[in-house]
């Protein structure tokens, strides 16, 4: 009986003892469930990897398939480089102009490239007249219509990786260096020095190494591609990955976007194979947090918000759309 009592104590006076290790059970159940995500996430890289390092041929084939379907034209050759984005309409409309109107101001050496992803035609209307009404303004685009996104959870995994896998159609049409950039960057400097370092090696990379997780040991927002065989290869490997994602994303609780996980396994194997050379692009060259020294901003995560990028931006854009549309009678 006092052992009955006892428990019947325990269990109406003090609730919050099951109530801790319920709590405990969850967490467990949770870190538990995180582990098979990642060991399932690493297991698809391994296995994509091995597929396309086996089945070069068919690999390559479904690449040049995927490629086919993109329309516009493809920039024309630059010693001094081509930059490069890619976005959707709300991220065009966003940062998009922002960021062509940047490299006018401090790149203009360069050409400048736009990936769209099923554009209006407001927009292709848009960067005709851009293109009609500064005739030094070196700007090309193509755009891709009726997305198969496959197997993938959610549309941005495709925006994010297949841009790079449309860098390499680019790289090979424009026989020029490639600086990748997120939409929401800005130039801030001359890029001359920067691209006359990148024409030393084969590809520069944002490295995060120290980083536990696949998808953070390289950041995608800043990745250059030098006008090499080598380099080409390296796209190659990476488009044919991400195609393997596209048809048979893994069947994880986690969505994982893929595009910074699929460049670190493409570097790793590179590495192995010893084939391409890499160096690594630091904070001089791209900062997320907007130094006053940096070539280059990007806008990571919560930074798009930040009042100092979206002034610069207000500014860049005010003073060349407002031209863009004198020249166009507009008032």
């Amino acid at each position: 009986m006092a052992g009955f009592l006892y428990l019947l104590e325990a269990g109406f006076a003090v609730p919050g003892v099951y109530a801790q290790a319920s709590c405990k059970h969850r967490e467990g159940e949770k870190r538990v469930s995180s582990y098979v995500d990642r060991a399932k996430w690493l297991s698809a890289h391994v296995s994509y990897s091995l597929s396309v390092l086996l089945h070069p041929r068919e690999s390559a084939q479904a690449v040049q398939s995927h490629l086919a379907r993109i329309q516009g034209v493809f920039p024309r050759e630059n010693a001094n480089g081509v930059i490069f984005f890619a976005g959707n309409e709300p991220f065009m409309e966003r940062f998009g102009y922002n960021l062509i109107w940047s490299c006018y101001a401090h790149a203009r050496q360069c050409g400048v490239h736009v990936h769209l992803y099923e554009p209006s035609a407001e927009i292709l209307r848009h960067l005709e007249a851009m293109k009609e009404n500064f005739s030094d303004l070196q700007l090309s685009y193509t755009y891709e219509d009726d997305i198969d996104f496959g197997s993938l959870p959610e549309r941005g995994m495709y925006y994010t990786a297949f841009r790079f896998v449309v860098a390499r159609k680019i790289l090979e049409e424009s026989k020029s260096l490639l600086v990748c950039l997120d939409a929401d960057s800005l130039i801030m400097h001359s890029l001359h020095q920067v691209i006359t370092n990148a024409l030393q090696r084969d590809v520069g990379l944002y490295f995060r190494l120290k980083k536990r997780r696949l998808n953070k040991k390289i950041a995608a927002f800043c990745v250059i591609f030098n006008n090499t065989k080598k380099s080409l290869a390296f796209l190659t490997f990476f488009a044919g990955l991400a195609l393997k994602f596209q048809q048979h994303y893994p069947s994880t609780r986690t969505h994982f976007w893929f595009d910074q996980s699929a460049l670190y396994f493409s570097y790793v194997l590179s590495k192995l194979q010893g084939r391409v050379s890499f160096y690594t692009i630091g904070k001089r060259v791209v900062d997320y947090e907007f130094s006053d020294k940096a070539c280059i901003w990007t806008a990571k995560g919560k930074r798009k918000k930040a009042e100092v990028f979206l002034q610069e931006s207000c500014r860049i854009r005010d003073q060349y759309a407002a031209a863009l549309d004198a020249a166009n009678g507009h008032s």
